[in-house]
């Protein structure tokens, strides 16, 4: 009888470690402490959590955390509203103010999240804090709800190693959205600091940002769009002709023509995005060509928005080209009189703002310049004056 009750303790035994065993593996995942003080630099009254809280109010704590810590290297998310609504912010560590994340006095929920570790060969990579500091997650494809991750408005950095993104202030790539292609230490440099929701991975071989102008078809920018490098004489070759209803200039200045080759009427665009719905009418879905803006030649010309010049022939049909006289003729429209066969110049200017010296055949060269026949007449004086072109 002893020997059985020995076999029958062994066998319990071993049942109950094996039991304590499994109980061990199928725990759910504990957390480290967070613990919130009502004044910063963990002074004054407060609470320690270790499981997620909907609400700090039962507790008496809403709205009242000025400062914070975490007893290990878990991450938590505390948001302003209950029910981790609102703005959140991800934290680890301590945090002896909660101004900079704009929540002092401002926390009403709380809960441990679990994310994967950041993944640096990644091609983009979020982060909680500025320069790619605090808490990060990484992505390899569109992310069209960043809450899946707790990233939802919490992002201020974010470091790219490759691919062209779209950060967009609502989920599924709707609401503002800004490409980009290289890392941007603070996000709100383009206003996008704890406001991006979704990321889009495109197409495109670079944002637009690296563009010296862009055109987009509609009045958003999340639109199909265009870069331009260098002179357009024709946007027929991008397939995008009489298609523009916003223009973003990057760098220089850029004139926009209605024709190709730069002729018809012309505006000049300035640096920044330009709504032609709303800022020129007359221009939209109706740009044709597209090429720097050139100081001297350009002068007269007006800016989006002001009433557009008629180039007539043209201008810039061979700024620089083998006239023999240095080429780079100013249009001088704000002078200019322009007829239904003639376009009439009192006083031509070269590119650096100089009179032209009138030597044999100066005129004729000016106006084939400008894109037009010839001249039909010059005063015979000894710098270029009142010259006739023919259209």
């Amino acid at each position: 009888m002893t020997s059985i009750a020995i076999q029958l303790s062994k066998q319990i035994k071993r049942a109950f470690l094996a039991g304590a065993t499994l109980a061990v593996a199928t725990a759910p995942q504990a957390f480290a402490q967070l613990t919130l003080y009502d004044q910063e630099r963990q002074g004054g009254q407060s609470i320690s959590l270790s499981a997620s809280t909907t609400t700090l109010s039962p507790r008496g704590f809403n709205d009242k955390a000025s400062s914070l810590s975490i007893s290990g290297g878990d991450t938590w998310q505390v948001c302003e509203d209950g029910n981790f609504r609102g703005r959140c912010a991800l934290v680890q560590g301590s945090y002896g103010s909660l101004r900079d994340l704009r929540l002092n006095n401002n926390i009403s929920s709380v809960r441990p999240v679990n994310l994967p570790p950041v993944d640096r060969s990644a091609p983009i990579t979020l982060f909680s804090g500025l320069n790619g500091q605090g808490v990060g997650t990484s992505f390899r494809s569109t992310a069209n709800d960043l809450s899946q991750r707790y990233f939802n408005r919490t992002a201020q950095s974010v470091r790219i190693t490759s691919g062209v993104w779209a950060l967009c202030t609502d989920r599924n790539g709707r609401g503002d959205c800004t490409y980009i292609d290289a890392s941007v230490s603070d996000l709100r440099t383009i206003n996008l600091a704890n406001r991006v929701q979704s990321i889009v991975l495109t197409p495109y071989d670079k944002a637009p940002s690296s563009y010296d102008v862009v055109l987009y078809r509609d009045d958003n920018t999340r639109s199909e769009w265009v870069g331009l490098e260098g002179d357009i004489p024709n946007l027929s070759q991008f397939r995008f002709n009489d298609q523009a209803t916003m223009v973003e200039v990057n760098r220089r200045a850029v004139v926009v023509c209605e024709d190709v080759n730069y002729r018809g009427y012309c505006a000049v665009a300035r640096q920044g995005l330009s709504n032609l719905v709303e800022l020129d009418p007359a221009f939209n879905d109706r740009i044709s060509s597209v090429r720097a803006f050139r100081r001297g030649q350009d002068r007269g010309l007006p800016e989006l928005g002001q009433r557009p010049v008629d180039t007539g022939g043209g201008f810039g049909g061979g700024i620089g080209s083998g006239t023999g006289y240095g080429g780079g003729y100013e249009a001088g429209f704000g002078e200019a009189v322009i007829g239904n066969r003639t376009v009439f110049y009192p006083h031509p200017r070269d590119a650096y703002d100089r009179p032209i010296p009138n030597r044999f055949g100066t005129a004729d060269a000016f106006c084939r310049d400008m894109g037009f026949r010839g001249a039909v007449y010059a005063a015979e004086t000894n710098d270029l004056s009142d010259v006739l072109c023919e259209r």
